[in-house]
């Protein structure tokens, strides 16, 4: 039987780097601003799931789940709105472009 210690440290080690693998991209965008090749619906989807690891994680009560997922959240979640805020941007400059080319 492995030791509950190892266990959680394992766990730890592997969050750390799921986690830390956001990070790139989540600099990159607060920097950049630029989400243009970025999929707005995978990092909803990715938030989402996110969400539902860190409420997984208190219902076992598993420190590393949560901490992990919210850590992750956090690197996440700015992307996710820099994408939409810049999605909406795009948006409205069609329609203005439209507009234009109708007149």
């Amino acid at each position: 039987m492995v030791n509950d210690t190892l266990i959680i440290v394992f766990g730890f080690i592997a969050t750390s780097l799921t986690t830390l693998s956001l990070l790139p991209q989540t600099i990159k965008t607060l920097v950049t601003r630029s989400t243009k090749d970025i999929s707005l619906p995978m990092y909803f989807l990715m938030n989402v799931g996110i969400c539902l690891w860190i409420v997984y994680g208190v219902f076992l009560d598993q420190l590393p789940i949560i901490i992990g997922n919210a850590l992750a959240l956090s690197f996440g979640l700015p992307i996710l709105i820099i994408a939409f805020i810049n999605f909406r941007k795009s948006q409205k400059q069609k329609v203005t472009v439209e507009l234009q080319n109708t007149v």
